[in-house]
């Protein structure tokens, strides 16, 4: 079963030309991890999604999880409080 963290990653990797080979390379893990992550299979720890987030620019852990949607805003564009 595909969660919105397994979308949202497929998607931000593909927005940004990452492969899941360069994506475990980054965050410390094999492949076939990866490869569960983007399934469903298997979900990444806090400190993992933090890594993660970190990979795409201007992706929060809330934007990776599915809490909010799923556009990445850059600095400029962020306004105040909801």
């Amino acid at each position: 079963m595909r969660t919105r963290f397994a979308e949202r990653l497929k998607a931000l990797m593909t927005l940004h030309n990452i492969s899941q080979n360069e994506l475990a390379r980054r965050i410390g893990v094999t492949p076939p991890q990866v490869a569960k992550y983007l399934s469903g299979a298997d979900s990444p720890p806090l400190p993992r999604l933090e890594l993660i987030a970190d990979q795409f620019p201007g992706v929060t852990l809330d934007n990776l999880v599915g809490r909010t949607p799923s556009e990445p805003r850059s600095e400029t564009s962020r306004s105040g409080g909801e």
